[in-house]
């Protein structure tokens, strides 16, 4: 979804120096100053990613990131680069495992 690659506006293009999220593992970036704490930052730059392609992305409404397609772009992340993402990859593993133990009652 995000390509550092393109041109960026700020405080994308900002984000991006400091921590490139489409090549590095996104749940390794630090905080990136002072004015953000960690769970802010990490908001920002995704509300950012969205914005620069033209899609809102809310709490409450996380548009595009619900659907299908998100959660299949984040689990190709995870088959393409299998040291990021650990978190969200033991969570992909349990609801699977749990999918797996309900259809066989």
């Amino acid at each position: 979804m995000f390509d550092s690659r393109q041109p960026l506006e700020k405080p994308l293009s900002d984000y991006a120096q400091y921590y490139d999220v489409s090549v590095k593992d996104p749940e390794l970036m630090g905080n990136y100053s002072q004015d953000y704490n960690h769970t802010q930052f990490h908001f920002s730059y995704i509300k950012e990613i969205f914005r620069a392609k033209k899609i809102n992305y809310s709490k409450k409404n996380p548009g595009e990131a619900k659907n299908q397609s998100y959660l299949d772009q984040l689990k190709k992340r995870i088959t393409s680069e299998p040291e990021h993402l650990k978190t969200f990859q033991d969570f992909i593993d349990f609801c699977q495992k749990m999918k797996k133990e309900l259809s066989v009652k």
